[in-house]
């Protein structure tokens, strides 16, 4: 898949083009335990790991504020798919400017998103994923196929 990370024009800065500084950081995991780990870390710390933790962590990082148009793109030809070894979730996280975790906790927070990459949950005809960061959350505009529960395994979900 390509995934695309794009920041929602409301976080522009008031009568200009400029963006807040957004950082997104994506990583790709293979088991279900080790998605549930990560989901299970605060989403403030997990921005606040050094790039030396990122990095040996196979955590993409990256600023679509910085791109001309808001957008930035993981292609499906990126070498961190290698790094993560055919992964099974996607995690995305973003420091949303003034956002913080919601009442349900780390699962719930909004400044965090995870999917599936079950070629079944994915329209074949779509190879892009996209995101958008909102001003209070990350919204995931491809739409996910719901999945017969007689064709997947319990890691799925």
């Amino acid at each position: 898949y390509d995934i695309v990370m794009t920041l929602d024009h409301t976080l522009k800065t008031a009568g200009t083009q400029n963006f807040p500084r957004v950082t997104c950081q994506v990583v790709g995991v293979a088991i279900k335990a080790e998605r549930d780990q990560i989901l299970a870390t605060t989403v403030s710390s997990q921005l606040g790991k050094s790039a030396a933790d990122l990095k040996a962590s196979n955590v993409l990082t990256f600023d679509p504020s910085q791109a001309a148009n808001g957008s930035m793109v993981i292609s499906k030809t990126n070498p961190m798919w290698t790094a993560w070894k055919s992964p099974q979730f996607i995690i995305v996280t973003a420091n949303i400017p003034d956002v913080k975790a919601g009442a349900g906790g780390n699962v719930n927070d909004p400044r965090r998103v995870w999917f599936s990459t079950n070629k079944l949950r994915w329209d074949a005809g779509k190879a892009t994923i996209k995101f958008r960061v909102m001003r209070d959350r990350i919204m995931k505009e491809t739409a996910e196929t719901p999945l017969d529960p007689k064709l997947v395994t319990p890691d799925e979900f």
